[in-house]
């Protein structure tokens, strides 16, 4: 579990705050290397023989008028059920990280909490994972497929 950088107040005027940008951002995971997994335990409908090789956490910085966020999904990572959170950018170690471009091309209107509610509150490694929730972020974010 992550503690919050921001609570009460703060909280809620940075998730109603407007995004100015928003940069993808990779990491290998941490502690694990890469993940090899055997087809057997593959989701379907996966014909491949080869492992499946996780090993790149995503999150997403996003630019606000209150400063730099880092919006990440991870297993057990919020509160209350919630598995996506924001945090300040200065907890980054920007040394691990792959920064990806940074998109000015916002779509009117979008927030910071309605990017963290892309995020998702459930994880699954498969499904609905740290990647998936980056890619719905992104999207929302430009408003583009």
């Amino acid at each position: 579990m992550h503690a919050p950088d921001l609570s009460g107040d703060e909280l809620v005027r940075l998730y109603n705050s407007p995004v100015l940008s928003v940069q993808l951002v990779s990491r290998p995971k941490h502690g694990i290397g890469n993940i090899r997994l055997p087809k057997e335990v593959m989701p379907p409908p996966s014909t491949s023989s080869e492992p499946v090789i996780i090993n790149a956490h995503e999150a997403v910085i996003v630019t606000t008028p209150m400063g730099e966020f880092l919006i990440e999904k991870g297993s057990g990572y919020g509160s209350g059920g919630g598995n996506t959170i924001v945090k300040k950018v200065q907890h980054m170690n920007k040394a691990q990280w792959t920064f990806g471009e940074v998109r000015t091309d916002i779509a009117a209107g979008v927030t910071v909490g309605q990017l963290v509610h892309q995020g998702g509150t459930e994880y699954r490694l498969f499904s609905n994972n740290c990647q998936d929730a980056a890619g719905r972020i992104m999207e929302h974010a430009t408003g583009s497929k």
